[in-house]
């Protein structure tokens, strides 16, 4: 549908289209997200709350899936931590440096 869409105003008729069906698919995702969270809570009441392999495994993963192995520093990968720290530190300080 949106294929030729910057190329031409729409219409009126096109616009509320467009407008509802983003807001289905903004519902629909928020009823999937919504199920998921109550699929977690089910699956954390009947695991309980000790430290079981399941939330360890969780746990980890989210460490290792969300964590910065490293950063092309120079043109060359660098995954030595105090070194990805101090070129963060870098960039972030020049980036936001006042002028």
């Amino acid at each position: 549908m949106e294929v030729g869409i910057h190329d031409r105003t729409l219409s009126q008729a096109e616009v509320e289209l467009k407008k509802s069906l983003q807001e289905q698919l903004w519902f629909a995702a928020n009823a999937y997200e919504s199920m998921l969270r109550q699929k977690a809570r089910v699956k954390w009441l009947k695991e309980g709350d000790r430290n079981s392999a399941y939330f360890h495994k969780l746990i980890n993963y989210r460490r290792r899936h969300n964590g910065i192995q490293g950063l092309i520093i120079d043109g060359v990968w660098v995954h030595d931590p105090s070194s990805v720290k101090s070129a963060a530190l870098t960039h972030f300080k020049d980036r936001f440096a006042a002028n």
